[in-house]
Formats: C-alpha cells, sequence, structure tokens
C-alpha cells in the first residue's frame, strides 16, 4: 500500500495559493485559488486536528495513510490506541515538499464556487467588503456590486 496518493479533482493543485481557512462546527473549511483562477472549496468533515505552516502557496494535495499527526490523535482518543478507525489524513504541500497544512478528519468535499456575493461594511469610516453567499448568477452578482458601489 503506497503512503500517500496525490487526490484529484480534474483541476491540478500547482500554483495554488490558500485563500482562508475557517472552523465552523466539528468542520474547517478552506477556500483555495487555482492556478486558472477556480476558487475551490474544501471542507474537511469532522476534523480533529489541524497542523498549519506559515505557508499559502500550494503545489499538490495528497491523501496520507500514516502520519505522526494521525497517530497523536489515535493515542489521545483512550487508553488503548484503536486498531481500526474512520480518519484520514489530508496534506496540503509547497513547491519544495514542506506541508504547509495537515489535517486529520472523517471525510473530504471540494466543491467549485462559480461566483462571490459581497455586501458592504462601513467599519471604522473605512469601506470593507464581506463574503456572504456563494454561487450565485452573474445578473445576482452584478446587482451586489452595483450596491457597494452606491453605498461608497
Amino acid at each position: 500500500m503506497k503512503k500517500e496518493i496525490s487526490l484529484e479533482y480534474g483541476i491540478g493543485f500547482a500554483d495554488s495559493n490558500i485563500l482562508s481557512f475557517t472552523v465552523e462546527d466539528s468542520n474547517l473549511t478552506l477556500l483555495l485559488k487555482c492556478w486558472n483562477a477556480i476558487i475551490l472549496k474544501i471542507k474537511f468533515l469532522n476534523y480533529t486536528s489541524l497542523l498549519a505552516m506559515n505557508y499559502f502557496r500550494i503545489a499538490d494535495l495528497l491523501e496520507v495513510f500514516e502520519s505522526p499527526l494521525l497517530e497523536r490523535v489515535l493515542n489521545e482518543l483512550g487508553d488503548e490506541k484503536p486498531k481500526e478507525h474512520n480518519f484520514r489524513v489530508f496534506k496540503f504541500l509547497t513547491d519544495d515538499d514542506p506541508t504547509a497544512l495537515e489535517i486529520v478528519c472523517e471525510d473530504i468535499s471540494i466543491e467549485k464556487i462559480n461566483a462571490w456575493v459581497f455586501k458592504f461594511l462601513n467599519s471604522n469610516d473605512m469601506a470593507a467588503l464581506e463574503v456572504v453567499s456563494e454561487d450565485v448568477s452573474i445578473k445576482e452578482l452584478k446587482t451586489s456590486v452595483l450596491d457597494v458601489l452606491t453605498a461608497l
């Protein structure tokens, strides 16, 4: 059995940039801007552990089958390390192979984000935009941007 495999999604992960990652409930959601400007929303379901380094340029996304981070999670589950578990380990690598992010979770979902809708925020008299929705029609996106520009 291989120790790791590259994930396939139809577009390569090389020359991608991590835009952000957030935690909500027990899920870790990461936004990744790919080399072709497509934004991917990668959700790590029921994540248990995260190792993050200050690298944001990504060369590959791997599923890893042996990991010290996974061993630590398994050791901390109880008195005895379980022989079987539902955990999976995913690792984002940089061009030079250092680990940018490593996540232990139960599953993963990846989807393309087609468009962004923004809302205007008035924060200390500075204009700011906040993402409030994804996957909307171009007409809705144009309307939202016009609303923002009008508010400025």
